[in-house]
């Protein structure tokens, strides 16, 4: 972040980008959450690593980190290593396992061959994070896999209204279950970390940790999911047949 090329967003700029007000980006830098932007005159520019890290205290704050804890992470990160190391961490970690990609409407509207998206449909997945609709016509999907599933779901006859509607509901439970692994990892390892003084070991170990407590989480949501819709469909069937005899 150290030139014209690299930093080119007005406050303005960063603050749509992160699809958050410009009153919060301030609320960042004064709370030393964001560094500083690059002055050239009067005005202030911010570039990749800025919004790497804006990005970053949205996911970690999604997933139920406190304020005061993202700052203890960042605070030791960029003590602990280079800002080249630190921003591509932050990167790493704002972006797991999410497969971005850009579609033109066409393309869209051909992955849902038959169904009308409309503007509300469009606009309340933009609300809800799945998609970002650009100036230029460009539909900014954050995860492929989300709209694959999507038009599986559709395909198999649910409509896309119904979709949203239950993706809403599962986003509001994973949460749940995120901010409980999140509790864990802040009572059993950040705590410990912020004791010691956050050593550049420290951090690694958390990152390893961070993507641990991630990949576990999913596995157990995947197996609780499995046998709690096992039992479901299963009781749900076996009450069918008796209502028939």
């Amino acid at each position: 972040m150290e030139g014209p090329a690299d930093d080119g967003l007005t406050i303005e700029d960063l603050a749509h980008e992160s699809s958050v007000p410009v009153s919060t980006v301030r609320m960042y830098q004064a709370r030393g959450l964001l560094p500083p932007p690059t002055k050239r005159g009067r005005i202030g520019f911010y570039g990749p690593g800025h919004l790497a890290r804006m990005r970053l205290i949205g996911r970690l704050q999604d997933d139920g980190f406190s304020l005061a804890s993202i700052k203890h992470l960042a605070d030791a990160w960029e003590d602990g290593r280079g800002l080249s190391d630190v921003l591509g961490l932050e990167a790493q970690i704002a972006d797991w396992d999410r497969q971005p990609v850009e579609l033109k409407p066409a393309e869209l509207a051909a992955i849902f061959e038959g169904v009308v998206l409309t503007p509300e449909l469009l606009a309340r997945s933009q609300g809800l994070g799945l998609l970002e609709l650009a100036d230029d016509g460009t539909v900014k999907v954050a995860d492929v896999e989300f709209l694959r599933i999507g038009a599986q779901l559709v395909r198999l006859g649910v409509s896309p209204e119904e979709v949203i509607d239950e993706y809403e509901q599962l986003q509001t439970v994973t949460r749940d279950v995120a901010r409980r692994f999140v509790a864990l990892f802040e009572r059993h390892f950040l705590v410990q970390a912020e004791a010691g003084g956050f050593t550049p070991d420290d951090l690694r170990q958390l990152t390893a940790v961070l993507d641990q407590l991630r990949d576990l989480g999913g596995r157990v949501v995947a197996a609780a999911m499995r046998h709690a819709l096992t039992e479901e469909a299963t009781a749900k069937l076996a009450e069918m047949a008796a209502e028939r005899r």
